[in-house]
């Protein structure tokens, strides 16, 4: 198995662990508590504040912007003309410059 088949599985693997958590929808949670934490916004394509009440919810929560980009920005999330569900667009990069 040469180097792309292992960076390419890799990649599959991390976009199934992620899909499951970018896409949802933040919850508040089932608490009374009050704090501004991280999602993110499949939509807009980007990580946004919102409310959670301290315990509850699902895991498309994140105390930084930084942990949320981190975890769900650095893919290209497009949504797929069938059915609306999201699917990733990997780009490789090259270095020209040799």
């Amino acid at each position: 198995m040469d180097s792309d088949s292992l960076q390419d599985q890799y990649e599959r693997e991390q976009y199934k662990i992620r899909k499951n958590v970018c896409i949802q929808n933040p919850e508040y949670g089932k608490c009374e508590g009050r704090r501004r934490l991280w999602y993110y916004d499949l939509s807009k394509a980007k990580c946004q504040t919102f409310i959670y009440s301290n315990c509850g919810g699902n895991g498309n929560l994140f105390f930084t912007r930084e942990s949320c980009q981190e975890f769900c920005g650095k893919y290209n999330w497009k949504k797929n003309r069938k059915g609306g569900r999201p699917r990733m667009a990997v780009f490789k990069k090259y270095n020209l410059s040799a």
